[in-house]
């Protein structure tokens, strides 16, 4: 084969037989001036089926097809007035952006843009992108407000050249940091994101979705600007299936949307895994009323998707279909006459479609309308009842031309199948003109509703009394409907008293009526939920039961209800609970210096250990080791002053507070042997005689014990003795005393032994085997205590720990200062020292300085960032921070400075936008959303200030505003308009 006369296919089965190896086959198609339609055909199926086949991966067949679309066009064919046949259907469902000149049909899923200009060093084609599947994306984070460019910024950017290109690693608007790519599909590339202001905020879910735009969709003429609009629509459309769209942005020429990220899969890849062969009906319902009820809810709104297929709906790991890529969709012409709002361009500007799932009107060029999202969605839903596409992917003009039908679909009613193939009528006129229509076509019918018409015109009285009894029974139906909605009223009689009772009803309805009340009625709901919480957690009026709040939000995440207004309200009550366990554990310390400790005192720790446990009952405070060595000493100090009954109380609250503490077990013991010490002995009886004495003592020695009575009898059996034989016998109780201890090893029996011990040796002082066990015994005691006092100084590390997280979470600076330096002294050379510790001391010197800023406190700002700088060294985030609000003070009082000043202060400002412009630009977009810089700019305001010399000023010295080495740039400072809190 001679490479410069091979057709496509024969290149392309060289590469595939490792013949040849991309770059050649690229080198042999580039001394090509053309290629002919036939030939280019046969290359796209060889591709395409070899794609199919996982013979040839993504990037080879996308780059090859880009090659072939270039050479083809270059020799455009004559617009043909009929069809050409289809090729046959590849094995994704991308999106096809149609050129505006007519063009034979390739591929029915191949993605096709048209730029509105030539890529750098090309002549001008239509560019073909292989970018097939598209992955949706998810949390509840958002990045601002879409459109944050003017109209004339858009149009600016796509006639840019391109240049910046986005990958893994990538951080966007110095925010977003791209850490894998998800999917790739026609508008572009999407990456799995971590928002790195939400990690500065500890924010549990930092995690989002970044779709950046192809830069062939960029140069389409108007696409962003349409774009842009689209996105703001689609942020209104809040439903729980679908994703919600967050931001519409740029940096430099990389345009981007941040969206929800979803974790799952897209139904494209469910149906080619699990429903190959098709999914009953009662199975697939959850996901094809939750794409059906999207698509109503964006129709609804004026929106019409034209772009629905498998690949744009994404289902989670709990089966909740989720429709996403609005952002394409157009709105509807009949939504403009809603808003007064024209879009700049439509289906017919930019073409965006996917042959296999856009109506016959779509393909023909007609302006979009719900018909056309509904002929796609009832392809969707064969596919997911059959396994297949109801007319093979062949597009709806060749299908009709071809006269296909749609394909039989088992387990489904004969009105069901009519109402499906309703959904896929290629004329208009004959297809089903709402979604719900469809919906209710496809729902199971009652056997009440199917027997209904079986009773025949013969029985009139009866087919009366049934409908009487069916109209009673739906009044019924409603009633209790209507009941359930009202009782979530704030001033309804019977409103529900706690979020169990409104489970409870909501669980009384079916699936279709709760789905229907949180469609319907979220707003009620939300409102119940939020009066819930104001009734359980309100700190500031002594309602501080945070297990109780976490129940209301399990109920709403039970819900799937969408609210923003719950999202901000538990980040407030988790950052009023942090603060609240902050104080307590401030409130503790110093109860402790106070000796406050047991419940007779007043303002005692016990008590502020209660509401620790309210807040929260898995709190390490509820452990906090300083407190319970103050409670055991405490006792301790009772005990050995005789004050026994005291010393019991106190035990006994200690130990309900630190259930487990062994050190309060031994204590408790102790005391125990102190009580039974200071109890009266009681006279024992003598024996009769010796030998009775014998008898009894033998007895008693066979089971030695710690009972008073127990040794008062030995010595009345002992007395009663000969003196002669007491030594003998004083030989046998050692040995069995020594029995009797020798087993003993339980830390809570050790008092007990060793006073028994004790009494043995007060009777035969020089027993060795007596002796012997003391000496055990005291050994581990020693151990026992050498084990408590380093679980004590574990148990405290632990506690500043926690204690240092808690204050950094509530942004206190002091407290975030002692634990650490605390931590420093108990273990110099703990891990926390060299990594967290400082990290989250830092966070809070840069949160307590930005809340400073923010107050228009500039230089307290500044000096704040300078004692961190002196506290924690050179750190780079805190250096950089305070050099930006060093210069902000500056610049804030440059008018008290000399003329000399300012033009330094000038320079380090220019300095500062060129080095750190990213961050500087948010400082002025905070700045002027505050009113606290009316001139709009920085640089602005330093002009503004007077040209004559002024008196020197002890603000902030320009010349020391700055220690910043980084490298400096000629590009002029992007215009940012953040809002993020600055540092």
């Amino acid at each position: 084969m001679h490479q410069d006369t091979a057709t496509v296919t024969e290149l392309v089965t060289a590469m595939r037989s490792g013949a040849l190896n991309l770059d050649a086959v690229l080198a042999a198609l580039g001394k090509r001036a053309a290629v002919p339609d036939a030939e280019y055909r046969d290359g796209v199926a060889t591709l395409s089926h070899l794609q199919r086949q996982q013979l040839l991966d993504d990037v080879t067949v996308t780059t090859l097809m880009h090659r072939l679309d270039a050479l083809r066009n270059r020799t455009p064919p004559a617009p043909s007035p009929t069809a050409a046949p289809a090729a046959p259907p590849g094995d994704d469902d991308a999106t096809v952006v149609m050129p505006r000149r007519p063009i034979a049909p390739i591929e029915d899923d191949i993605t096709r843009v048209q730029p509105a200009q030539p890529l750098p060093g090309e002549v001008p084609s239509l560019t073909s992108l292989g970018l097939g599947t598209q992955t949706g994306v998810g949390t509840h984070t958002g990045t601002g407000t879409a459109g944050t460019a003017s109209l004339s910024s858009w149009q600016h950017l796509a006639e840019a050249a391109g240049g910046d290109h986005a990958s893994v690693g990538s951080l966007l608007k110095g925010r977003f940091l791209l850490e894998r790519e998800l999917g790739r599909g026609g508008m572009g590339v999407v990456y799995l994101a971590r928002d790195e202001r939400k990690v500065e905020a500890r924010d549990r879910d930092p995690w989002l979705a970044v779709k950046v735009l192809s830069d062939e969709f960029r140069r389409h003429p108007d696409a962003l600007v349409a774009l842009q609009r689209e996105a703001r629509r689609s942020q209104k459309l809040a439903h729980d299936n679908i994703v919600r769209v967050y931001d519409f942005d740029k940096d430099r020429t990389l345009v981007f949307m941040t969206m929800e990220y979803i974790d799952g899969s897209d139904l494209k890849t469910l149906i080619r895994e699990q429903a190959y062969h098709g999914m009953p009906l009662k199975q697939a319902w959850p996901l094809i009323d939750g794409m059906g009820r999207a698509l109503i809810r964006a129709h609804a709104a004026g929106v019409v998707h034209s772009d629905f297929k498998p690949g744009n709906v994404m289902v989670t790991r709990d089966g909740v279909a989720k429709v996403f890529d609005f952002g394409i969709a157009r709105a509807g012409k009949h939504a403009a006459d809603v808003s007064g709002e024209q879009t700049v361009f439509d289906a017919a500007t930019l073409g965006a479609l996917t042959p296999a799932y856009a109506s016959l009107e779509m393909i023909r060029g007609q302006a979009p309308t719900p018909a056309d999202d509904l002929y796609a969605l009832g392809c969707v839903y064969f596919e997911l009842l059959t396994g297949k596409h109801p007319f093979d992917k062949l597009s709806a003009e060749v299908a009709l031309r071809d006269g296909r039908r749609p394909p039989p679909v088992p387990g489904l009613t004969r009105r069901q199948y009519a109402a499906l193939c309703a959904a896929v009528a290629f004329p208009a006129m004959h297809r089903l003109k709402r979604v719900d229509q469809l919906l209710d076509g496809l729902r199971q019918v009652p056997l009440r509703e199917r027997a209904l018409p079986m009773l025949g015109y013969g029985a009139t009285a009866l087919a009366v009394l049934g409908v009487g009894g069916w109209g009673a029974s739906r009044y019924l139906h409603q009633r209790h409907l209507d009941e359930v909605i009202a009782r979530f009223g704030a001033q309804d009689p019977q409103q529900y008293r706690n979020e169990s009772q409104a489970m409870q009803a909501l669980s009384s309805l079916s699936a279709d009526d709760r789905r229907r009340v949180l469609m319907d009625r979220s707003d009620l709901i939300e409102d119940f939920l939020l009066r819930r919480l104001d009734a359980l957690w309100n700190p500031a009026n002594g309602r501080d039961d945070y297990r109780g709040a976490l129940q209301v939000f399990a109920l709403r995440d039970r819900l799937r209800l969408y609210s923003p207004s719950l999202d901000a309200r538990r980040q407030a009550i988790e950052r009023e609970k942090n603060e609240r366990l902050n104080a307590l554990d401030t409130t503790l310390n110093r109860q402790l210096d106070a000796g406050l400790l047991f419940r007779n005192q007043p303002d005692n720790a016990l008590a502020t250990l209660d509401q620790v446990r309210r807040i929260d009952p898995d709190s390490s405070l509820l452990r906090h080791s300083a407190l319970e060595v103050r409670l055991d000493a405490a006792i301790a100090e009772a005990v050995a002053a005789g004050q026994l009954t005291t010393a019991r109380t106190e035990v006994e609250q200690a130990r309900a507070a630190f259930p487990e503490s062994l050190r309060l077990q031994l204590r408790s013991a102790e005391v125990g042997v102190a009580e039974q010490q200071a109890t009266r002995t009681p006279v024992a009886a003598a024996p009769r005689d010796a030998d009775s004495a014998r008898k009894a003592l033998a007895a008693d020695l066979a089971n030695p014990g710690t009972d008073p009575a127990w040794r008062a009898r030995i010595d009345a059996e002992l007395a009663a003795l000969p003196a002669a034989e007491r030594s003998s016998q004083g030989t046998a109780l050692a040995e069995a005393i020594s029995a009797a201890v020798s087993v003993q090893s339980d830390p809570a029996q050790l008092a007990g032994a060793q006073a028994l011990v004790d009494f043995g040796l007060g009777l035969v002082p020089q027993s060795a085997s007596l002796l012997a066990q003391r000496t055990r015994l005291q050994t581990l005691e020693q151990q026992l205590e050498h084990a408590l006092a380093r679980e004590s100084t574990e148990a405290e590390l632990a506690g500043r720990i926690e204690s240092l997280r808690r204050a950094a979470a509530a942004n206190d600076l002091g407290k975030t200062g002692d634990a650490l330096a605390r931590i420093r002294t108990l273990q110099p050379t703990h891990p926390l020292l060299r990594s967290e510790g400082p990290q989250l001391l830092s966070q809070v010197y840069r949160n307590n300085a930005g809340d400073a800023f923010a107050q228009g406190r500039y230089a307290q700002a500044a000096d704040l960032l300078a004692q961190g700088v002196q506290t924690l060294g050179q750190r780079p985030e805190l250096r950089s921070a305070r050099t930006r609000y060093a210069v902000v003070a500056a610049v804030m009082t440059a008018a008290t400075l000399p003329a000399s000043e300012r033009q330094q202060l000038a320079q380090r400002l220019q300095e500062l936008y060129r080095s750190d412009a990213t961050a500087l630009t948010q400082l002025e977009t905070q700045m002027k959303a505050a009113g606290q810089l009316p001139e709009g700019s920085l640089s602005a305001r330093l002009q503004r200030a007077p040209v004559g010399d002024a008196p020197a000023s002890d603000s902030v010295p320009a010349g020391n505003t700055t220690d910043a080495t980084a490298p400096t740039s000629t590009t002029k400072p992007p215009r940012s308009t953040s809002t993020a809190k600055p540092g």
